[in-house]
C-alpha cells in the first residue's frame, strides 16, 4: 500500500481535481501525497481565418486596384498615353521560289482480279482469271483485254497486266 501512496495521489483528490478543473490536466508537484493538485492552464487554440489564409485577401485586391484607377483624374495636364513598344517597318524584299510543278499521275483503278489457275498445253499458255465484282470467270492468254488492261505475260506462278504506263501482277498464290 505505501508503494501505490508513495507514486500515486489518493482516489478522491483526483476525483475533486478532475471535478474542478473539468477535463483539464493537473499535475502534483513532487507526486507528494497531501498536496493540491495545480491545474495547467489549456492552450489557446488559434482559429485561421481568411485574413491569417490569404494576408492579401483578393477582394481588398481588387478594391484597391479600382481605388487606384478612380483616384487619377480623367483629363489630367500630366496624364501620358502608355509607352508602346517601337514598331519597325519590315523591308520590301520578298524572296520568290520558283517551284517546278511535276505533272499528278492520274490513280488508274485496278480491276479486282483472282487467279484460279494457269493452264499450259504445248504451244498456248492459258489463266483462269476470276472478276469477284461482277461474279465471272474468264479464260486469257496473251494479248487478251480484260477490262482494259492488256496480258503481257503468263507465268507459273502470276499473270502480267498493263495499262501504259502501269503494270500490275495478279498472283496465284497471295502472299
Amino acid at each position: 500500500m505505501s508503494v501505490l501512496r508513495r507514486h500515486f495521489p489518493p482516489m478522491g483528490l483526483v476525483v475533486a481535481a478532475v471535478c474542478a478543473g473539468g477535463a483539464g490536466w493537473f499535475s502534483m508537484p513532487g507526486n507528494q501525497v497531501g498536496t493540491r493538485p495545480v491545474l495547467e492552464q489549456p492552450t489557446p487554440i488559434k482559429v485561421k481565418t481568411d485574413e491569417t489564409l490569404f494576408p492579401t485577401p483578393v477582394a481588398a485586391q481588387l478594391d484597391q486596384y479600382i481605388a487606384d484607377f478612380s483616384d487619377q483624374l480623367l483629363f489630367a495636364e500630366g496624364r501620358q498615353a502608355p509607352n508602346l513598344p517601337e514598331v519597325v517597318e519590315a523591308e520590301d524584299v520578298v524572296e520568290v521560289i520558283e517551284t517546278i510543278e511535276e505533272p499528278i499521275e492520274e490513280a488508274v483503278e485496278q480491276p479486282v482480279l483472282q487467279l484460279l489457275g494457269i493452264l499450259a498445253t504445248g504451244e498456248q499458255t492459258r489463266a483462269l482469271l476470276r472478276n469477284d465484282a461482277l461474279d465471272t470467270e474468264i479464260w486469257v492468254t496473251v494479248g487478251d483485254d480484260v477490262h482494259g488492261w492488256t496480258v503481257v505475260a503468263i507465268s507459273q506462278n502470276d499473270v502480267r497486266l498493263e495499262q501504259p504506263p502501269h503494270e500490275f501482277a495478279v498472283q496465284l498464290y497471295r502472299e
